[in-house]
């Protein structure tokens, strides 16, 4: 039977018709390198069996569940998210905690230690295992939870899941809707390689300790980072370690009157940092908005209307660590929305600040880059004046220093959203210093940032050899000491 498709250059593919089946009849389902990848587990010393048979029992959470974001509290039984379960593990950085009594009224979502939890909603197909540091916990009806037998290691379970071959079987698998889906049956139906115990146990050894050493080196590429942050801090001699947000001050009232009365805006910290800065730069020290061009911003096209060609759209996710734009993540707007945000254009040499949510204050420097290039409004275009005596990513690296980080910690609004206007934005005071300091000051931060750059590449890199070497031991193809 011929099939026809549009994905990539190939545009019709032949399907024998013992490979059809009535419950999948979308085309992607019968790419010929999906069954390529299928006809090479077949072909594997192991036995292949649907994760159903393999798990003693197969479950989710309760459907709506996930919307009940007022059940949360600051302690409690861990309640797992799909933002929670990465393949390197369990993230419990932010982890959300709900009521024992909670816990108990979503039963069929309990999870221990040794489960498998793979997401099923959103992001789909990524695996972890439910960690030993915590007793129990509870699932969101995004995810679903795998217990397995004695003879069957979980880790093994959630390397096969997250390698090529689980990857293209959830592909297969899971729903075309506005969002990728898959229910528990589907779940039960993705076939899984099983090997020996002891080799599962070797296979889940090789991506253990391959997730430990890129843990390992995000370590250290984070310190380099958070290094780099205090650069500008040594090289324009401004000591503030003694600086504290004191619980009790006084203010005097013509210093409010008129004005902003939370009292973020009139801290300790910060009014002892603007008194270090005039002293140490007097004259030298000047408003942003006194640098630069008009301080901009863009806006979100109406219902989110993006296209698949167009404008470059850059967003908060697209300022990296480094300081740079990554268009990783870029999503993209027509011509003609892109026309009515002439006043967010970007163009080599701006700097983006984020103005809006968690991430206030992360900025970076655009390069390299060919306009049109537009942005949404929880970024800050900042200009520099030509006739201005500062590097671009001097004062990236003074925004993102301790000096830049105060102050935009305490001109944003204390809401529920924090938020910078681009009337706050352009108060930010920053100190013009000679070009050779400025340049200075550049180089050793980019010397960080590099050495950071090429540590989190040889992490992923670990990660891609480890994964290759356990593919390879899954299809027999590799001598396993």
């Amino acid at each position: 039977m011929a099939i026809s498709t549009n994905r990539g250059d190939r545009t019709h593919f032949l399907v024998k018709r013992s490979q059809l089946t009535i419950s999948k009849i979308f085309v992607e389902f019968y790419l010929p390198e999906y069954q390529e990848r299928l006809d090479a587990l077949s072909n594997a010393p192991y036995p292949l069996k649907p994760l159903k048979k393999v798990s003693s029992r197969l479950f989710d959470g309760p459907f709506g569940s996930n919307r009940k974001v007022d059940m949360y509290q600051d302690n409690g039984i861990p309640y797992i998210r799909v933002k929670d379960v990465l393949s390197t593990g369990i993230d419990l950085s932010n982890i959300k905690y709900i009521s024992e009594e909670k816990h108990q009224e979503l039963n069929r979502s309990r999870v221990i230690p040794g489960n498998v939890l793979i997401t099923i909603a959103g992001r789909v197909g990524t695996a972890a295992v439910f960690p030993d540091s915590l007793e129990e916990g509870s699932i969101t009806g995004h995810i679903a939870g795998i217990e397995l037998p004695e003879d069957i290691n979980p880790h093994y379970v959630a390397a096969f899941l997250n390698s090529q071959f689980g990857d293209f079987q959830v592909s297969r698998l899971s729903h075309r809707t506005t969002r990728p889906e898959m229910n528990l049956k589907e779940v039960g139906r993705i076939l899984i390689s099983v090997p020996p115990r002891s080799l599962q146990d070797q296979i889940a050894q090789v991506m253990q300790e391959a997730y430990g050493d890129r843990q390992k080196k995000l370590e250290v590429a984070e310190k380099l980072l958070s290094s780099s942050s205090r650069v500008v801090l040594e090289e324009l001699d401004l000591e503030i370690s003694e600086l504290k947000d004191e619980k009790y001050f006084t203010v005097g009232i013509s210093k409010i009157a008129g004005g902003r009365f939370d009292l973020d805006l009139y801290n300790t910290c910060y009014v002892g940092l603007v008194s270090i800065l005039q002293k140490r730069f007097n004259s030298n020290l000047t408003p942003l908005k006194s640098i630069s061009h008009q301080i901009t911003s863009g806006s979100t096209p109406l219902g989110s209307k993006y296209v698949d060609e167009g404008v470059p759209f850059l967003r908060v996710q697209n300022l990296n660590d480094e300081g740079e734009i990554s268009f990783d993540d870029c999503l993209f707007v027509s011509q003609d929305f892109a026309k009515t945000l002439k006043r967010a254009m970007i163009q080599n040499g701006d700097i983006l600040l984020v103005i809006v949510g968690a991430t206030i204050g992360k900025s970076a420097v655009v390069k390299n880059i060919e306009p049109p290039l537009v942005t949404n409004q929880a970024l800050a275009r900042i200009r520099i004046r030509e006739n201005v005596d500062l590097l671009p990513d001097f004062l990236q690296a003074f925004l993102s220093s301790p000096a830049g980080q105060i102050q935009i910690s305490a001109l944003k609004r204390p809401v529920a959203q924090g938020n910078l206007n681009l009337t706050e934005t352009g108060q930010i005071l920053v100190p013009i210093v000679p070009l050779d300091q400025q340049k200075k000051v550049i180089n050793r931060i980019q010397s960080y940032r590099t050495e950071a750059k090429r540590l989190r590449s040889q992490a992923e890199a670990v990660i891609a050899a480890a994964k290759a070497r356990v593919e390879r031991m899954i299809l027999g193809e590799e001598t396993v000491e």
